[in-house]
């Protein structure tokens, strides 16, 4: 590996960490690089899956505040984001690596509109309210949101999806849940994007495990990207409220649709 590709390889980390912690989806940042440096699809898939976890952590890790009582459901949604993800960590390495390089493209455009709707999301989420408690009308007097409603049939099926999603892509995988769970849930955004952090880091974290046990990993990429996708997750989150969002989440969203683009008539 090259100083040049090293440093770009260094860069994206770095920039994946800083999107997810500013916007969210930071894939579309790092695994474009890595299709750049000539990285098989296939192998870049693995590498981008294993190298963001730490970011993803250090995001979850900051919305422990958020996270403090909502244990039950991080279990149960956590166990079918697991179920889900296995499934799609399985058809990742069950299709032929050429499959999966034709699929991409589109994959990338898709994960681009969801990035470019994502503020849309984030206000149908943030304009949902929970059924007060009896005499009192303030957000923070609501009542938990019923058990019933979280074995909710299709908001089982809709979260095995996304597990399975993050499993054999993942790019835009925090949009979809964002905004199912704010369609099921009907709880303010902030709650919401702490439970969404834990989700998609475990249906990563599992991934992640099957690759380092079923596939060969390109370990020199990933333990350059590794520790600067935490350090950018750490600078995007404490920078979040004090640079314009809509900027970098539109260049974000040029950037990829080039890539899918590129990729597809190339």
């Amino acid at each position: 590996m090259t100083l040049a590709h090293t440093l770009l390889i260094a860069v994206a980390g770095l920039g994946a960490g800083f999107v997810n912690g500013v916007v969210g989806t930071g894939t579309l940042v790092s695994f474009p690089a890595l299709l750049v440096l000539n990285i098989g699809a296939f192998q870049a898939n693995i590498v981008n899956t294993l190298a963001l976890i730490p970011g993803y952590l250090g995001n979850s890790i900051g919305y422990r505040r958020e996270l403090s009582g909502q244990g039950p459901r991080i279990i149960w949604f956590g166990a079918l984001t697991i179920i889900g993800s296995a499934g799609g960590t399985w058809a990742f390495l069950a299709l032929p690596g050429s499959r999966f390089r034709e699929v991409v493209p589109y994959l990338i455009l898709v994960a681009a509109v969801l990035m470019a709707v994502q503020r849309r999301v984030a206000r149908m989420v943030g304009t949902t309210r929970l059924e007060p408690v009896s005499g009192r009308g303030n957000l923070e007097s609501s009542q938990p949101v019923s058990r019933r409603r979280l074995f909710n049939p299709f908001l089982v099926v809709a979260m095995i999806l996304c597990g399975a999603y993050a499993g054999y892509f993942g790019a835009g995988v925090s949009v979809i849940l964002l905004a199912v769970l704010g369609m099921f849930l009907g709880e303010p955004i902030q709650p919401m994007n702490a439970l969404r952090s834990v989700l998609t880091l475990t249906g990563n974290l599992l991934a992640g495990v099957v690759f380092m046990v079923h596939t060969r990993v390109d370990w020199s990429v990933v333990a350059v990207m590794a520790p600067l996708a935490l350090v950018g997750g750490w600078l995007g989150s404490s920078v979040a409220r004090k640079i314009p969002e809509e900027p970098l989440r539109w260049a974000v969203v040029a950037f990829a649709t080039a890539v899918g683009l590129l990729l597809i008539f190339t």
